[in-house]
């Protein structure tokens, strides 16, 4: 159960933070090459999108690797924007790596590829010492050693968590490649009812997500950086020709992801043991779209469709049954 109070500080210290960064107060002891950011890739959203399936069918490809979700990159961007240049990088890059290590959902790393990371981190020159190196380092190892990816060209990630902070992610991964997966309002909330606990299982904060995904997407377009938009109903239904459309966008040799299915013993997105992951193993299928017009109630309808009428109408989502 989530701590209100914990909750409240860290809401106050998010907004205090986006303040300084709007202000720009520490942009010129923070910059970071965007270069480094070019082989990285992102699948942004609200959650309950499909991004677990879209990153499951992408790790297929020897090309690309997206490990299970983690909970430490956005906190890492952060804590990177407002430390100060007396702050040592060792202080730094321990605090985070073992955030990545602890915050995750089922990473694979044991002690024994702690030590081996903290001693390429301990010894990266001081013009590598940055948040985006440090992703990197420890994507490509967990792509090398755990997922046995030799030929890797982007590591990337697929957490929902990630895109609530999209400012700070576009800002130093200004050059990765972006894919927005957008999923019928509806059945957002209708999935979400179903992780009791969590703090969008209440419909208006589903809801809240959803809005926020589509703001990031706006962020983005408004930059005019390249971002594929990928609707999920379209994904279960074209599955190939969508695929097709990302390794276009990313420019990698195409390759056919649907020859071998996932299986929970071939599994590298760490969900086999998560009850709301299993349908991951089971063919595609486009049963899923809809639901929400035979098990959403109908008076969390009439509550929550002003919430999303607008940004509905504009992906083109019907509201009515």
């Amino acid at each position: 159960m989530n701590n209100p109070i914990s909750t409240l500080l860290k809401k106050v210290k998010y907004n205090f933070i986006y303040i300084l960064f709007k202000l720009n107060k520490f942009y010129n002891l923070k910059q970071v090459s965007s270069e480094l950011s070019s082989n990285n890739l992102f699948i942004i959203g609200s959650g309950r999108n499909g991004s677990t399936l879209l990153a499951m069918l992408l790790n297929r490809h020897e090309n690309i690797f997206l490990p299970p979700e983690q909970y430490a990159l956005p906190y890492s961007l952060t804590d990177w924007q407002i430390s100060f240049p007396k702050k040592k990088w060792n202080h730094y890059y321990k605090k985070q790596l073992e955030a990545y290590l602890k915050k995750n959902q089922n990473w694979s790393l044991t002690k024994k590829d702690e030590i081996y990371l903290d001693e390429i981190l301990s010894n990266l020159p001081k013009n590598k010492q940055n948040p985006v190196e440090l992703f990197n380092i420890i994507f490509h190892y967990y792509a090398t050693h755990i997922a046995g990816k030799t030929n890797i060209t982007y590591v990337g990630d697929h957490s929902p968590l990630t895109t609530m902070f999209y400012p700070y992610l576009f800002y130093y991964f200004s050059k990765a490649h972006y894919i927005f997966l957008i999923r019928h309002p509806f059945d957002v909330v209708l999935s979400y009812q179903k992780l009791k606990g969590n703090p969008a299982s209440i419909p208006e904060n589903a809801c809240k997500k959803w809005n926020n995904s589509i703001k990031a997407y706006n962020y983005l377009k408004s930059k005019n950086h390249p971002v594929l938009l990928l609707k999920y109903e379209e994904l279960v239904t074209n599955t190939e020709e969508k695929i097709n459309e990302i390794l276009d966008f990313l420019n990698i040799e195409k390759q056919n992801l649907l020859i071998t299915p996932s299986t929970e013993e071939n599994d590298l997105l760490g969900a086999k043991d998560i009850p709301y992951h299993k349908n991951l193993y089971k063919p595609i299928n486009n049963t899923s779209i809809g639901k929400w017009k035979d098990s959403l109630d109908k008076n969390i309808i009439n509550k929550i469709t002003p919430l999303v009428k607008k940004n509905a109408q504009i992906f083109g989502y019907n509201l009515k049954n």
